[in-house]
């Protein structure tokens, strides 16, 4: 007889451990304040708190916002930068009560204003890296740097916990098919879960120094701060030039005991030229633990992390913002050479997956189908949507399986017959670029409302260099529109993530036999450049252009704005450094970021001396 497709799923799916759930995550933390109130919390680049002083300066945050009105369960936007005040800002919100909301100062004001609005935040937490802080409307400001600049007071104690671990935690926004990101709402229960089974999986505590390179506003950086701190271990916090430079960044891991890396993959991939050949890092032995998550894991890279930390052990993690940061995982001690890409692995402590049909049944063991997830570690749903809530966490009686209510991924998977589960893409227009999760659809909306725009398709295309990027099909409405006009649009409401890297136009949409738009038709959009200049101009913009996936560059466009990453300029800064003896400063990019200024660096005084500074490049997340 033929197995009940529901019968190995269920024995993949028992998971199930107890953990704690009967404190917040805040009082996790305050407990580990009074085991090692001497232990160092959080470190940075030329400064230290310890557990107690963490302590202090997050209570004195939380008076402060309790005394402003902040009570159960309020809503706090928070945009600060890099640093320690950033974790102060996190466990201060949660002590106070209410629920943090990451608005990065980077993001464009409106888009901030949507945030703040669709999660009605009555309050906004800023320091002065916020420009739009003053403009935005509906929230009342609180200040950190004047908070934390304040005498103590009453602030040596803790205030009493007035929420459980039923309350939200926080509010991530991610990108919405819509046009419009949506909020999901992720209480501290799950968050404990997850925590528990990094302690009981991994070891992790005590002792363990994680590196935190991730921007608040993505959820990677919630195991950072709080489960990190929670456990009893300590984060070292990448301040925003080192987040962009990999070399800053290589130095950290030789120079700092850091054992736990936690990334998108890309981020630890722009590192790999640091590392040197076929050898250990010199100072990366304490390394023990590498998290990869958020988007595929090249397969290159496992073997290339053993050679430069033989030490560590890789763990591939997956899940959605939806399932408390993961809800899967896979320890990848060798790469097998048959692989596509690295298998999603198995469910995390108290969650279960299923790869359901059209009819919500299970499918046969190595048959595709549509993924679900369940289990303890589910949102609550997106703040304030109850339609789209009830659209993707859907409930009710599911024949064969024990659940009542599971979330619906978007994504294809399969079951092989080891237990192992395989991602074998999305269902629609989601993509992940730096590991941030990206709705195609919400960009081609912003683009649409452009004048001259008739219709617009965003894919995420795979150059030469091997770096992915978004570009835009535009099909004017009468005369096409500026590129960059198009660009700078995009920019004005979306993060830079988001924004596309080049934009092609198109006198019509290339299609299939049936019919439909051929997405594998639209060529790599072109885009005419000027006669390159005398002298080494033009063998520099040729390399730009190769690096890019474009013709010869503009010796005049800024290269950031060309779509150039810390990955391009640390591999051109290092065959510009073999061609011509030396570097580009640092001073020569950020105050002209150009072909023909970097030419006109190498031409000048000291050409055959090489540079101290490092290569700065765009944030990576």
């Amino acid at each position: 007889p033929v197995e009940d497709p529901a019968v190995p799923a269920a024995r993949w799916n028992d998971t199930a451990r107890p953990f704690p759930a009967e404190l917040p995550v805040q009082v996790l933390i305050e407990d580990q304040v009074r085991v090692r109130p001497a232990d160092v919390a959080v470190r940075w680049a030329g400064g230290a708190l310890t557990y107690e002083e963490l302590d202090l300066r997050a209570n004195r945050l939380a008076w402060t916002l309790r005394e402003a009105g902040v009570g159960r369960g309020d809503m706090v936007g928070v945009s600060v930068r890099r640093g320690p005040d950033m974790v102060v800002a996190v466990l201060g919100i949660l002590k106070a009560g209410g629920a943090y909301l990451p608005v990065l100062p980077s993001l464009p004001r409106d888009r901030a204003q949507v945030l703040l609005t669709d999660a009605a935040a009555a309050f906004l937490l800023h320091d002065s890296a916020c420009p739009w802080a003053a403009s935005v409307t509906g929230v009342r400001a609180v200040d950190l740097d004047a908070v934390l600049a304040r005498p103590h007071r009453r602030e040596e104690r803790a205030p009493e916990p007035v929420n459980d671990v039923d309350d939200l935690a926080y509010v991530i926004f991610t990108s919405g098919s819509t046009g419009r990101p949506k909020g999901v709402s992720m209480a501290h229960r799950p968050l404990l879960n997850l925590f528990e089974w990094a302690r009981r999986t991994f070891a992790l505590g005590p002792g363990d120094l994680g590196l935190s390179v991730t921007s608040l506003g993505f959820d990677l950086s919630v195991f950072d701060i709080l489960g990190l701190l929670s456990l009893g271990a300590a984060l070292y916090v990448a301040d925003e030039e080192q987040q962009r430079d990999p070399r800053l960044l290589s130095r950290v891991l030789r120079e700092e005991p850091v054992t736990f890396w936690n990334s998108a993959p890309t981020t630890l991939a722009n590192l790999a030229p640091e590392f040197p050949a076929g050898s250990a890092l010199p100072g990366g032995e304490s390394l023990r633990l590498v998290f990869l998550s958020g988007d595929y894991t090249p397969l290159w890279l496992p073997d290339r992390l053993r050679e430069a930390f033989p030490g560590a052990t890789l763990v591939s993690l997956g899940g959605a913002t939806e399932a408390a940061v993961w809800s899967n995982y896979f320890v990848v001690d060798r790469v097998d050479p048959g692989w596509r890409s690295v298998p999603y692995g198995r469910p995390l402590d108290n969650c279960r997956y299923y790869v359901l049909d059209a009819e919500r049944r299970p499918v046969p063991v190595g048959e595709e189908g549509d993924l679900y997830i369940a289990g303890a570690c589910l949102a609550d749903g997106y703040y304030r949507q109850p339609e789209l809530t009830a659209e993707r966490f859907v409930t009710g009686e599911f024949p064969g399986l024990p659940e009542t209510r599971m979330y619906s991924t978007g994504d294809r998977a399969r079951y092989a017959p080891d237990g192992l589960l395989h991602f074998l893409g999305r269902r629609d227009g989601q993509v992940k670029v730096r590991g941030f999760r990206v709705e195609l659809q919400e960009i081609e909306h912003r683009l649409r409302t452009y004048p001259g725009v008739g219709d617009v398709v965003v894919l995420l295309r795979s150059g030469g260099s091997g770096e992915d990027r978004l570009v835009a099909y535009v099909l004017p409405d009468g005369a096409p529109p500026a590129a960059e006009a198009l660009r700078a649009h995009a920019a004005a409401a979306l993060p830079d993530y988001m924004v596309p890297s080049a934009v092609g136009f198109v006198a019509r949409w290339p299609a299939t036999a049936n019919g439909k738009l051929d997405r594998d038709a639209l060529p790599w959009p072109v885009t005419a450049a000027p006669a390159p200049a005398v002298g080494d101009v033009e063998p520099i913009a040729a390399l730009f252009g190769e690096l890019l996936d474009l013709p010869p560059v503009d010796p005049h466009t800024d290269l950031w704005e060309l779509g150039a990453t810390s990955f391009t300029m640390v591999r051109a800064s290092r065959i510009l450094l073999e061609r011509y003896g030396r570097e580009v400063a640092v001073s020569v990019l950020l105050a002209d970021p150009t072909v023909a200024a970097i030419a006109a660096h190498l031409a000048g005084p000291g050409a055959s001396e090489a540079a101290a500074e490092p290569v700065p490049a765009p944030v990576q997340v």
